[in-house]
Protein backbone atom coordinates (compact mmCIF):
# COMPACT_ATOMS: atom_id res chain seq x y z
CA UNK A 1 0.00 0.00 0.00
CA UNK A 2 1.20 3.52 -0.91
CA UNK A 3 0.73 5.94 1.29
CA UNK A 4 1.08 9.17 -0.33
CA UNK A 5 3.83 11.19 -0.10
CA UNK A 6 4.04 13.81 3.19
CA UNK A 7 6.55 16.04 4.48
CA UNK A 8 8.38 14.71 7.59
CA UNK A 9 11.20 15.76 9.41
CA UNK A 10 12.28 19.20 8.77
CA UNK A 11 14.79 21.98 10.40
CA UNK A 12 14.00 25.31 10.05
CA UNK A 13 16.51 27.98 11.00
CA UNK A 14 16.42 31.93 12.44
CA UNK A 15 19.20 33.71 11.75
CA UNK A 16 17.97 36.06 14.50
CA UNK A 17 16.35 34.50 17.24
CA UNK A 18 12.98 35.13 17.58
CA UNK A 19 11.71 35.48 21.59
CA UNK A 20 9.46 31.75 21.92
CA UNK A 21 6.79 32.66 24.17
CA UNK A 22 5.76 29.60 25.29
CA UNK A 23 9.70 28.13 25.25
CA UNK A 24 10.58 29.44 28.59
CA UNK A 25 8.74 26.51 30.10
CA UNK A 26 11.10 23.56 28.32
CA UNK A 27 13.90 25.11 27.73
CA UNK A 28 17.23 24.14 29.47
CA UNK A 29 19.96 26.98 29.55
CA UNK A 30 23.40 25.75 29.38
CA UNK A 31 26.59 28.16 28.80
CA UNK A 32 29.27 27.20 26.36
CA UNK A 33 33.03 27.35 26.75
CA UNK A 34 33.15 31.15 25.49
CA UNK A 35 30.09 32.16 27.38
CA UNK A 36 27.36 31.96 25.16
CA UNK A 37 24.41 30.95 26.69
CA UNK A 38 22.26 28.69 24.76
CA UNK A 39 19.24 27.38 25.54
CA UNK A 40 17.24 23.68 24.31
CA UNK A 41 13.92 22.19 24.63
CA UNK A 42 11.26 20.10 23.39
CA UNK A 43 7.51 20.83 22.48
CA UNK A 44 5.35 18.35 20.49
CA UNK A 45 8.50 16.44 19.81
CA UNK A 46 10.27 19.14 18.11
CA UNK A 47 13.63 20.05 19.00
CA UNK A 48 14.09 23.96 19.84
CA UNK A 49 18.25 25.28 19.95
CA UNK A 50 18.83 28.83 20.50
CA UNK A 51 22.06 30.10 20.47
CA UNK A 52 24.47 32.94 19.26
CA UNK A 53 23.68 32.08 15.90
CA UNK A 54 20.06 32.20 16.02
CA UNK A 55 17.35 29.44 16.60
CA UNK A 56 16.91 26.07 14.89
CA UNK A 57 13.36 23.96 15.11
CA UNK A 58 14.20 20.22 13.99
CA UNK A 59 11.75 17.62 13.99
CA UNK A 60 8.97 15.52 12.33
CA UNK A 61 5.82 17.77 11.59
CA UNK A 62 3.73 14.04 11.04
CA UNK A 63 4.55 13.04 14.45
CA UNK A 64 3.68 16.46 15.84
CA UNK A 65 0.49 16.71 14.33
CA UNK A 66 -0.19 12.93 14.23
CA UNK A 67 1.70 11.57 17.29
CA UNK A 68 3.56 8.92 14.64
CA UNK A 69 4.60 9.48 11.11
CA UNK A 70 3.89 6.11 9.16
CA UNK A 71 0.70 8.62 7.73
CA UNK A 72 1.27 12.11 6.57
CA UNK A 73 -1.18 15.25 7.48
CA UNK A 74 -3.60 16.38 5.61
CA UNK A 75 -2.52 19.97 4.10
CA UNK A 76 -5.24 21.26 5.96
CA UNK A 77 -3.73 19.78 9.48
CA UNK A 78 -0.03 20.99 7.91
CA UNK A 79 -1.29 24.62 7.56
CA UNK A 80 -3.38 24.97 10.82
CA UNK A 81 0.39 23.27 12.63
CA UNK A 82 2.37 25.65 10.92
CA UNK A 83 0.34 28.66 11.79
CA UNK A 84 0.26 27.66 15.51
CA UNK A 85 4.06 27.16 15.28
CA UNK A 86 3.90 30.60 14.02
CA UNK A 87 2.05 32.42 17.11
CA UNK A 88 4.06 29.95 19.57
CA UNK A 89 7.71 31.42 18.67
CA UNK A 90 5.77 34.54 18.00
CA UNK A 91 8.23 35.25 14.78
CA UNK A 92 7.04 35.23 10.84
CA UNK A 93 8.11 31.45 9.50
CA UNK A 94 8.41 33.48 6.18
CA UNK A 95 11.92 34.66 8.01
CA UNK A 96 13.36 31.54 8.56
CA UNK A 97 15.15 29.57 6.42
CA UNK A 98 14.44 25.86 5.16
CA UNK A 99 17.57 23.75 6.24
CA UNK A 100 16.62 20.20 5.74
CA UNK A 101 13.43 18.30 4.66
CA UNK A 102 12.35 15.05 4.65
CA UNK A 103 9.23 14.12 1.88
CA UNK A 104 8.47 10.74 0.71
CA UNK A 105 5.66 7.96 1.27
CA UNK A 106 5.54 5.25 3.39
CA UNK A 107 4.78 2.10 1.48
CA UNK A 108 3.39 -0.82 3.54
CA UNK A 109 5.04 -3.98 2.53
CA UNK A 110 3.87 -7.52 2.16
CA UNK A 111 7.06 -9.22 3.83
CA UNK A 112 10.08 -7.84 6.33
CA UNK A 113 11.85 -5.04 5.30
CA UNK A 114 15.01 -6.61 5.14
CA UNK A 115 13.92 -8.70 2.46
CA UNK A 116 13.21 -5.86 0.26
CA UNK A 117 16.62 -4.31 0.34
CA UNK A 118 18.87 -6.63 -1.38
CA UNK A 119 16.96 -6.19 -4.46
CA UNK A 120 17.77 -2.87 -4.65
CA UNK A 121 20.70 -2.28 -6.75
CA UNK A 122 22.83 0.60 -8.21
CA UNK A 123 21.19 4.02 -8.56
CA UNK A 124 22.68 6.64 -11.35
CA UNK A 125 24.22 9.23 -10.15
CA UNK A 126 23.34 8.35 -6.31
CA UNK A 127 26.35 6.48 -4.32
CA UNK A 128 24.53 3.36 -2.49
CA UNK A 129 25.19 3.09 1.26
CA UNK A 130 24.28 -0.05 3.21
CA UNK A 131 24.55 0.20 6.76
CA UNK A 132 26.40 -2.27 9.38
CA UNK A 133 25.19 -2.85 12.74
CA UNK A 134 22.32 -4.64 11.94
CA UNK A 135 20.52 -1.19 10.43
CA UNK A 136 17.98 -2.34 7.68
CA UNK A 137 18.29 0.55 5.64
CA UNK A 138 19.79 1.43 2.20
CA UNK A 139 20.80 5.09 1.47
CA UNK A 140 21.52 6.55 -1.68
CA UNK A 141 22.91 9.64 -1.84
CA UNK A 142 24.14 13.30 -3.91
CA UNK A 143 25.75 15.78 -2.70
CA UNK A 144 22.88 17.62 -1.95
CA UNK A 145 19.98 14.89 -2.06
CA UNK A 146 19.22 11.59 -0.51
CA UNK A 147 17.17 8.46 -0.66
CA UNK A 148 16.59 5.86 2.00
CA UNK A 149 14.65 2.87 2.43
CA UNK A 150 14.43 1.65 5.99
CA UNK A 151 11.77 -0.15 8.59
CA UNK A 152 9.72 2.47 9.47
CA UNK A 153 8.05 0.47 12.59
CA UNK A 154 11.51 -0.66 13.84
CA UNK A 155 12.57 2.66 13.50
CA UNK A 156 10.07 4.13 15.86
CA UNK A 157 10.70 1.46 18.44
CA UNK A 158 13.81 2.69 19.12
CA UNK A 159 12.94 6.29 19.23
CA UNK A 160 10.42 5.31 22.51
Amino acid sequence: MYTGAFIDNVTIVFDVAPFVRGFTDVVTPRPDDRGNVTRYGKVYGLRFYEGPRGLSITGSLAKAINGHNFFGPSPAELLQFLLWLQRFIDADLFQARVYTLEYGPTLVMDHPVGSYLPLLGELSRFTRVEWASGRQSVLYLTEDRSLEFYDKIRQSRKEK
